[in-house]
């Protein structure tokens, strides 16, 4: 979902009165390095043991649902951690979950 139809998305659930639209994001660190950032949560690596397995095949899905839990977001974050560390080209380093933040819309 591209973001002008995030944020259209969102002013459509705010008019119906559901407000419990999120942004999620993530705190990264660069494991050679030490270098942190955040950066927004915008997919989600459905594996066996997610939430939404049974409604979502394993594998990366390149929207993330609303309504998410704490503890979901932070399964897919670490699912997503898991999924860049396995596909790593020449030169990059791995990636660690450092903290993550929900912004209530």
């Amino acid at each position: 979902m591209g973001r002008e139809d995030k944020y259209n998305r969102i002013e459509e659930l705010f008019y119906k009165g559901e407000s419990e639209v999120a942004e999620y994001f993530i705190q990264v660190r660069q494991v050679k390095t030490g270098s942190e950032w955040e950066e927004p949560l915008t997919s989600m690596y459905v594996t066996k043991d997610s939430p939404h397995f049974d409604t979502h095949e394993e594998g990366m899905h390149q929207e993330i649902l609303d309504n998410l839990t704490e503890e979901q977001v932070e399964h897919y974050a670490k699912n997503l951690m898991m999924y860049f560390n396995s596909t790593l080209r020449a030169g990059e380093s791995p990636r660690e979950l450092v903290s993550l933040r929900i912004e209530k819309v």
